[in-house]
């Protein structure tokens, strides 16, 4: 997820501030060239309904009715909007909850979705 990448940059980002050496700056191109190659790939591989994770697992998000690998666009949807944006501000506002009961879910739902699965009518397949 983007969230990885987002901490190896502030990580980064504080070694550069607080040791502004040769070796803090060159932590800080790494972390900035890692967040943005990372975020280059995620864009790419949404093309195949896939995140960089979803991909080395062998796992896609597909249609919940036709079973049809998700285009770009619904997969920056359901990734971006959804999960990291709507269900972020959730998650924040429940204290975590909201991320439990989202990662659980799938254990007693017949389909094996996710809350946010739901909300875009997606479900995850194996490839």
């Amino acid at each position: 997820m983007p969230s990885l990448c987002a901490v190896i940059f502030m990580l980064g980002f504080a070694v550069g501030l607080a040791a502004s050496t040769t070796a803090g700056t060159v932590m800080l191109i790494l972390g900035g060239a890692l967040f943005v190659g990372y975020w280059v790939w995620w864009l790419i591989a949404l093309k195949d309904g896939q995140t960089p994770g979803k991909k080395v697992v062998g796992i896609r998000a597909v249609r919940a009715d036709t079973g049809e690998p998700l285009q770009w666009g619904m997969m920056f949807v359901r990734e971006f909007l959804v999960k990291g944006i709507l269900f972020g501000i959730l998650i924040g506002l429940s204290f975590g909850i909201l991320f439990f009961v989202d990662s659980l879910w799938p254990l007693w739902d017949s389909r094996s979705q996710t809350l946010h699965d739901k909300v875009v009518r997606t479900q995850v397949a194996y490839v």
